[in-house]
Parts: C-alpha cells; structure tokens; sequence
C-alpha cells in the first residue's frame, strides 16, 4: 500500500524534477547561465557552454519525474520504490562520472554512493 508519506517525498522529487528538467531541456542557454535560479548561478563557472549535456540532464530529470509521477499514483508502493532508487542511483552515478573522470578511479567516494542509494 502507498503511505500518504511516501506521496508527498514523491511529489517533492516530481515538482524538483519538472523544475531542474523543463529549464534545462527547453532552455539550455538561460539554464547554464543562471542555475539554480534565485540570482545564483554554479553550471557556467565550471566550463564552455555544452547544449547536449544540459539537454541530456533534462531529459533525465525529466524521465525521473515521470518514474515518480507513477509512482504517486500507483497503489501498490513498488513504482514509488523504484522511483527513490532511481533518483537515489543516479545522484551516484553522476557523483562518481565526475570524480573518476579528472582524477582516475580511487576517487570515488564509496560513501557518496551509499548515502544516495
């Protein structure tokens, strides 16, 4: 049975994810420049702009919104359960693509890892 609890943590990551995954897939440039929005900005002070990277971010928020968007409305918790592994497993991923990538593979933290899983 899906808890009432388990609706709401998945309508956070859904208004999350449309929020991070319609700006970046849509509006790549506006996203590089001002992300996270609120007169911050983190994506352009790291390198040149990369249109296909910051689509392929959207689409991937985006594909998450839409695992937790079943996930709130399915009865059974399964689909919400894979959606917080889903969103959790792909935090490490991208954590563990850019420390392994500058640095080699001992960088990889194990902790980041398993705290998102």
């Amino acid at each position: 049975m899906n808890t009432p609890f388990r609706r709401v943590l998945l309508a956070i990551t859904i208004a999350l994810g449309i929020y991070v995954g319609v700006w970046a897939q849509f509006f790549p440039e506006q996203f590089y420049r001002s992300f996270p929005g609120f007169g911050l900005h983190w994506i352009d002070l790291d390198g040149p702009f990369n249109e296909h990277l910051i689509r392929d971010v959207g689409s991937a928020y985006l594909g998450l919104s839409a695992a937790s968007i079943v996930g709130v409305f399915h009865r059974s918790a399964l689909p919400g359960r894979v959606a917080g592994v889903a969103w959790g497993s792909s935090g490490c991923f991208i954590s563990a693509i850019t420390h392994f990538i500058p640095k080699g593979p001992r960088s990889i933290s194990p902790s980041v890892c398993s705290f998102s899983v």
